[in-house]
């Protein structure tokens, strides 16, 4: 699967669930891409520059979330799965930065060098429960809960 963030400002070359990198750099609108699939979005608020001096979440959501506001197409980042792929370089006006040291300096786990995806088949045995569907991902299985009565 390919996913890209297309972003003012901001360069993000990713790996999702493939051997091909993606690189991405946009105008003012912003998009994500799911497989080819384009959802355009606007940033919220009233300037008209996109503010990047603030905090800035890859694959995550502050621990203090009162008042969060997300669209439905991110439900999902309530489960705190966080980011599951790999990204080669990030940019921020045109700027490198150095992920694996930033979070080294916040102490953030689940960070590595390079990028493997394991090897076999993740949904060997049921690891589901309530009839969920297990699917394969990237390093991890996801249970489909569709249908069930149940998150996950």
């Amino acid at each position: 699967r390919k996913a890209i963030v297309e972003y003012s400002g901001l360069n993000v070359v990713a790996l999702i669930s493939t051997t091909e990198w993606i690189h991405h750099i946009t105008a003012r609108e912003s998009i994500i891409s799911v497989d080819s699939r384009r959802t355009p979005f606007t940033a919220s608020g009233e300037n008209e520059i996109l503010d990047l001096e603030g905090d800035l979440y890859l694959g995550g959501l502050p621990d203090n979330r009162v008042g969060l506001v997300l669209p439905t197409e991110l439900w999902t980042a309530m489960l705190n799965y966080g980011y599951v792929g790999c990204i080669r370089d990030l940019f921020i006006d045109g700027r490198s930065k150095n992920i694996r040291a930033i979070s080294e300096s916040q102490n953030t786990t689940g960070i590595r060098p390079t990028c493997s995806k394991v090897t076999g088949k993740q949904c060997d045995s049921n690891h589901c429960k309530n009839n969920g569907v297990c699917k394969e991902g990237w390093n991890r299985f996801i249970c489909d809960c569709t249908g069930t009565g149940f998150w996950a």
